[in-house]
């Protein structure tokens, strides 16, 4: 019976005690791995052919496959995310686009030529996360490895990111002017646009329609507040100039053609209007119509648009 109960404190109590020992003499390895998108850092529980049993800080642990591991390293697993980081600030993209050549590469290897020797765990990574980060430098071609962009393609991405961010300067300074409930002096030749056929892809609306949401008023409501509505009137009057003759926003030889027919029509006398037959209201109309058209139609043929 005694024999029994040592084996039994053997293997209970003694076996796992020199089993954590061993663990905490070893050191224990770590992995750099890319997953979601994203570059992340844990302590490998167990390995297998093709796939790793891992444990992140905060305890929580998963299966991650052998191929998106980048990295092993043994230095402290908790700092090693914020020196890599940290460490990737400081690299200088276009220098790193200038010292890599036409093929592909790794990020190791690029990571010794920037260095001049064998980088660390965390230099290695800072310059994995750099690369990852500026799409318009460098190219994925896998996990670890990029592709230096050609120099056409990166002038016209630069570019194109200057460009936006100088309408998103332009569309900050109209939000702040309009939610001053002043008009920006750009605004004056498109107000017919905005109010009427509104393009929302314009830096216009997009500046109208956010300092509008910040001041939880309407479009025509902080327009109205800005002194571009002269009068209902005038607003309304617009709008049906707009219904009849929505070509003038497509067409602008058109509009001399519709201001003659709108002039036309408001020398009707209202007793017209109110006793004539519809029949008889719509043959004036067209008469009118044509009366229009006809001194118009210099101005209208020779448009590019009326071969369509």
């Amino acid at each position: 019976m005694s024999g029994i109960m040592q084996a039994y404190h053997f293997i209970h109590r003694v076996m796992p005690n020199v089993a954590c020992a061993n663990f905490q003499n070893q050191n224990p390895m770590n992995v750099f791995f890319e997953e979601d998108g994203s570059f992340k850092a844990a302590l490998v529980m167990s390995e297998t052919a093709g796939s790793l049993q891992i444990e992140a800080l905060s305890g929580k642990r998963s299966k991650i496959k052998a191929n998106n591991v980048l990295l092993r390293f043994e230095s402290p697993l908790a700092s090693f995310m914020v020196s890599a980081n940290e460490e990737a600030e400081t690299l200088d993209v276009a220098f790193l686009w200038e010292c890599c050549g036409e093929p592909e590469f790794g990020f190791d290897a690029l990571a010794k030529d920037y260095y001049g020797r064998v980088p660390s765990a965390t230099e290695a990574a800072a310059v994995a996360i750099r690369l990852h980060s500026a799409p318009m430098y460098f190219y994925r071609k896998g996990k670890g490895r990029y592709k230096a962009a050609l120099e056409e393609n990166l002038k016209s991405a630069l570019a194109a990111q200057e460009k936006k961010r100088l309408q998103a300067e332009k569309v900050l300074v109209y939000v702040e002017q309009l939610k001053a409930y002043q008009l920006p002096p750009d605004f004056t030749d498109k107000l017919d646009a905005l109010f009427y056929a509104p393009d929302k892809n314009t830096l216009e609306w997009k500046a109208l329609e956010q300092a509008a949401t910040e001041l939880n008023i309407s479009q025509l409501k902080l327009l109205e507040a800005c002194g571009a509505v002269p009068s209902a009137h005038d607003y309304h009057f617009g709008a049906f100039y707009a219904s009849i003759f929505p070509l003038v926003y497509i067409l602008p030889s058109m509009k001399y053609l519709s201001c003659r027919m709108i002039w036309k029509v408001r020398r009707w006398k209202p007793s017209v209007l109110m006793t004539a037959p519809p029949r008889k209201l719509m043959m004036r109309f067209l008469s009118s119509f044509w009366r229009a058209a006809l001194p118009a139609s210099v101005f209208i043929l020779p448009h590019p648009l009326w071969a369509l």
